[in-house]
């Protein structure tokens, strides 16, 4: 904080966080990212084999309990300017 006047004062302050293992909930993130959470899903067989081939099988479930792994890495900064005015016939 500076303070170059009794009626000014300036802040700055830069923050950041890093977390490891934070619980998350899938709540369709299957789908968005459907690599990373291949783990989490039970796929039936390819019977018949996809014409185009890769296709992985169907769906069958998945795991939707709250699993360790995210991640959580964020930053920023805080500005404050205080300006005191002088006491006026107002207040």
């Amino acid at each position: 904080m500076v303070e170059p006047m009794n009626l000014l004062s300036v802040s700055l302050d830069h923050w950041r966080i890093d977390k490891r293992d934070a619980i998350t909930y899938s709540e369709g993130a299957f789908f968005e990212n459907p690599t990373f959470y291949s783990s989490f899903i039970t796929r039936g067989s390819e019977e018949p084999p996809p014409p185009l081939g890769g296709i992985p099988g169907p769906i069958l479930s998945t795991d939707e309990r709250s699993h360790n792994t995210a991640t959580l890495k964020t930053s920023g900064v805080d500005v404050g300017f205080d300006f005191k005015l002088g006491k006026t016939s107002y207040g």
